[in-house]
């Protein structure tokens, strides 16, 4: 039975040893992410001024744009955001509904696209600007059914969808 006892032991001890390093590695990750959790700083969103330095001028410019027509939402760090990849070029800001209602974007919004160079383009499930001078596009979604107690305006640069 000793004997037994012994070579089942000896079979398994890779096994065994195996299991005590992957048991180590898990208690020290665990170790380790518990540290970062207590230590770490809260999130504080980065304000316009803050995300620009971290991105090319382009997004400057969309931001000058955007801040032509949505000046008070460009002030709140959790209103807006880029979205800077290599295909998609876009600033896209939250304006609540109770301020960027249908009839206020036809009248009020529409005014100040049109005062500061922008085209309205035909387009059936968004309103949808373009800038005359740089091509960049804009557009706010016309279906307000989604549950959400904002509007998200996008600005886009030409060529990037604007969606």
């Amino acid at each position: 039975m000793k004997e037994i006892f012994k070579e089942l032991i000896e079979n398994f001890y890779p096994l065994i040893a195996l299991s005590i390093l992957i048991g180590g590695v898990i208690l020290v990750f665990n170790l380790l992410n518990n540290i970062e959790v207590k230590y770490s700083k809260p999130y504080v969103p980065l304000t316009l001024e803050e995300r620009l330095k971290q991105l090319p001028p382009t997004a400057k410019r969309l931001s000058d744009e955007a801040q032509l027509i949505f000046p008070e939402e460009l002030t709140q760090p959790e209103s807006f955001n880029f979205d800077w990849t290599y295909n998609r070029r876009v600033l896209k800001i939250k304006v609540p509904k109770t301020q960027l209602t249908d009839e206020s974007l036809k009248t009020f919004y529409t005014n100040l696209y049109l005062k500061n160079n922008w085209i309205i383009l035909k387009n059936e499930y968004t309103y949808l600007f373009e800038h005359q001078l740089t091509g960049d596009h804009s557009c706010i979604d016309k279906d307000t059914s989604d549950g959400l107690s904002y509007r998200l305006v996008t600005f886009a640069t030409k060529g990037a969808l604007c969606y």
